[in-house]
């Protein structure tokens, strides 16, 4: 009989998502991949499925969207997996002046890199801390140790990423389930671009 355990990854398609997915396959884990385009998601599972052979399902969602943490927890409730691994990774910046920025954009934003986030981790959360093993992976970033002029919403909301996986870490104790934070510095990926940020220096060393 297969396994139903799975490794669930936000934003697998491309950048670190993607990267995470590849070093989860190539220890053997089963796949949840989850970001917005299905034809970009089935192509990276069927890549992992060949190279790896392991199985990989694909859910695309838009985390961005208020609903899209529900719809995506009861999607992989109706699929019949068990997420012993929750990686959430998916995220996104907006570079300028926050007198002028795009309101409407940083809303999803924060939507995106903390209110979603903290969805899927309290969703999924219960049921580790029943079986009394689970892991989640909380992508963070090296901004979240400093304020952030011109990208002062997306430096924020990954403080919040890294203090509040280390709290609820605290919480857990010794129950067998850890929520660990990864703070990544500046990679190339389509991320500068689609924060607008290329004019930034802390991506000019790329």
């Amino acid at each position: 009989m297969a396994t139903t355990k799975r490794t669930l990854i936000t934003g697998a398609a491309v950048g670190i998502g993607a990267a995470l997915a590849v070093v989860c396959a190539r220890h053997g884990h089963d796949l949840i991949l989850v970001a917005r385009h299905r034809d970009t998601l089935d192509a990276r599972a069927r890549e992992l499925e060949q190279k790896f052979k392991v199985r990989a399902a694909c859910i695309p969602e838009d985390l961005a969207d208020p609903a899209g943490a529900g719809r995506l927890y009861r999607a992989v409730a109706e699929q019949g997996f068990e997420v012993e691994h929750l990686v959430n990774n998916a995220g996104v910046g907006l570079y300028g002046k926050f007198c002028t920025t795009d309101l409407d954009l940083e809303l999803r934003m924060i939507q995106l890199n903390v209110v979603s986030l903290v969805e899927l981790t309290k969703r999924f959360l219960p049921s580790m801390n029943d079986r009394r093993y689970g892991r989640i992976l909380n992508v963070a970033s090296t901004a979240a140790f400093v304020p952030g002029p011109w990208m002062s919403i997306y430096y924020a909301s990954k403080a919040f990423v890294l203090s509040f996986s280390e709290a609820i870490d605290y919480e857990l104790g010794t129950r067998g389930v850890t929520v660990t934070t990864l703070c990544p510095g500046p990679t190339a990926s389509e991320f500068k671009v689609r924060a607008g940020s290329e004019r930034s220096r802390l991506f000019n060393a790329l």
